[in-house]
């Protein structure tokens, strides 16, 4: 029988520590897809309380442009029944998503309704 040293003990356990935080990984993002996408779609601020962002610096503004915008989570699973970036198709009719509230986060900047 073979005797490893110290060593080769301690490689083979960072090796095995290492697939399984691999394992763990892939297992978490493609296969079970446990985590959400946030998607943003166009909002009416004279209807609704929208988040709001200064879109006079291009390069501070998604590739979207929404201004004014609402903003929902999606699980990632479901994300690929969506026809656009929004899911509008899919956050207009079912309860997939979950709508993210303005002013939740002290960060948000909200408009008025």
């Amino acid at each position: 029988m073979k005797k490893y040293s110290f060593d080769q003990k301690l490689a083979i356990f960072f090796l095995l520590l290492l697939v399984i935080t691999i394992s763990r990984g892939v297992y978490t993002l493609y296969i079970t897809k446990n985590y959400n996408y946030i998607v943003e779609d166009t909002c009416n601020p004279a209807q609704e309380k929208c988040f709001t962002r200064d879109c006079s610096d291009p390069n501070n503004c998604p590739p979207n442009g929404l201004t004014e915008y609402k903003k929902y989570s999606i699980p990632a699973k479901y994300f690929i029944r969506c026809s656009d970036n929004s899911c509008r198709n899919i956050c207009s009719q079912n309860s997939i998503c979950t709508p993210v509230t303005c002013g939740e986060d002290p960060n948000d900047t909200c408009t008025e309704v």
